[in-house]
């Protein structure tokens, strides 16, 4: 229903998964931040969502806080030297996960909203 401002570090699967052979040969060691690169702003989130969204679609509401909460962002330097390739941006994979989204899959999103919606309305 409300939306934190907050940017935290996401873990990809689809993207950082097939890094994992080139660490393996590279007999990575040590902590590895097994994340995107940046943070993610759900807000960015709920604008490429609200672009594609199916009829029914109720967006969630951006919490009022003028600034954005505290999130841990975490250093992906060791991970990036330890596959020896760039660690993609979190919110330019996240993009492309919505815009290859099918309609099907958009109307689910919307279907699942309204049955949220009629379980809230139920006596308890």
């Amino acid at each position: 229903k409300t939306v934190d401002r907050a940017q935290p570090s996401v873990t990809i699967l689809e993207d950082l998964v097939p890094l994992i052979p080139d660490m393996v040969k590279r007999r990575t060691t040590g902590v590895v931040n097994f994340v995107n690169k940046g943070g993610l702003a759900y807000v960015d989130v709920l604008e490429a969502l609200n672009a594609r969204a199916p009829r029914g679609w109720t967006s969630p509401v951006v919490a009022r806080s003028a600034t954005s909460r505290p999130a841990a962002t975490l250093d992906i330097s060791h991970f990036a030297a330890s596959c020896g390739r760039e660690i993609p941006d979190s919110i330019t994979s996240v993009r492309r996960i919505i815009a290859d989204l099918k309609e099907h899959e958009l109307a689910a999103l919307a279907e699942e909203q309204r049955q949220q919606k009629l379980r809230e309305q139920r006596p308890a």
